[in-house]
């Protein structure tokens, strides 16, 4: 059986990194980084220019919101 899914959504700029709305110093290359040291599973989709969905398994969503906000990127779901 496999494990649930869960989708966070993020704000990005609408640029071709897509950086932190946050903080311009941060892009989606430093927070896919983040999710790998913190050994979270992910999988990424840019559903707009401006929103970029992570999804993480149900059991990692907690450590991953964590690193995601530590990281830089405003939350939207």
């Amino acid at each position: 059986m496999s494990e649930r899914t869960a989708a966070i959504g993020i704000k990005t700029i609408d640029d071709a990194n897509a950086t932190s709305t946050l903080h311009q110093s941060v892009n989606i290359k430093e927070l896919r980084n983040n999710l790998n040291a913190a050994n979270i599973k992910f999988a990424e989709n840019r559903l707009t220019m401006t929103m970029t969905i992570i999804n993480v398994k149900h059991s990692d969503f907690n450590n991953a919101v964590n690193e995601i906000h530590h990281t830089g990127f405003e939350i939207l779901n």
